[in-house]
């Protein structure tokens, strides 16, 4: 976290607009990550594929 509001990000950096949570990386590969919901079973949710480049911020922190 970084202790500021979300009005705080976005007038800081509005390319940041979107925050999503909650999502478990599954493998990163081919320059890409593949990321699950927490509650994510195969064959009924899907899986989301995002570059792994400059265009997009992705901080990924460890769980317990």
């Amino acid at each position: 976290m970084t202790g500021l509001s979300n009005q705080s990000l976005l007038l800081k950096d509005p390319a940041s607009a979107y925050r999503y949570r909650g999502f478990r990386l599954l493998l990163a590969s081919g320059g890409r990550l593949f990321l699950v919901g927490g509650t994510w079973t195969l064959g009924r949710d899907q899986t989301i594929v995002v570059p792994y480049d400059n265009g997009i911020r992705i901080q990924l922190v460890s769980q317990p």
